[in-house]
């Protein structure tokens, strides 16, 4: 009986692997990249069923936020006195990508495709439409976003971990 266990599970270990659908294309790319040389970019890729979510946040600057000089101290409680820190601006992107042919990730392969953003923080003139290019070359993700002559994101990611 324990034969018959042993070899019914290597037999159906064995079908599972010859006969399991092989990954589409778009699977191999990594869901999360971040920017190649600072933290200026996140970009998420959420594959669902019928459609591709992108969601993209940036980093656009950074500013020093002074305590108010009026704020209340306590001498006898130092930890509670205001001090100054930076604070960073960030903006986020969210839509859904609607590509122009069906996404290979081969190194060097062009995808191109449209990004249209339904919602964004800070809130801005809904929808975006950004025109996209995507290549993958040598583990280097390039994503360029363009939505007319003064809205352009210029991209180079590495892939990470999801935070």
């Amino acid at each position: 009986m324990k034969l018959f266990f042993k070899t019914s599970v290597c037999f159906l270990f064995i079908l599972s692997i010859l006969f399991s659908k092989s990954k589409s294309s778009y699977s191999s790319i990594h869901n999360t990249w971040r920017s190649k040389s600072d933290s200026r970019y996140k970009v998420w890729f959420q594959d669902w069923s019928s459609y591709t979510r992108l969601f993209l946040t940036i980093n656009e600057d950074t500013i020093s936020v002074q305590p108010n000089k009026y704020a209340a101290v306590n001498r006898k409680k130092p930890y509670l006195f205001p001090k100054p820190y930076k604070k960073v601006l960030k903006r986020q992107l969210i839509g859904n990508i609607e590509w122009n042919d069906k996404p290979l990730w081969n190194d060097g392969h062009v995808n191109t495709f449209k990004y249209i953003v339904d919602r964004s923080n800070p809130k801005s003139s809904l929808p975006i439409v950004f025109e996209g290019l995507s290549v993958k070359d040598n583990g280097v993700l390039r994503l360029e976003l363009v939505s007319g002559p003064d809205l352009k994101y210029h991209m180079e990611l590495i892939p990470t971990s999801v935070e």
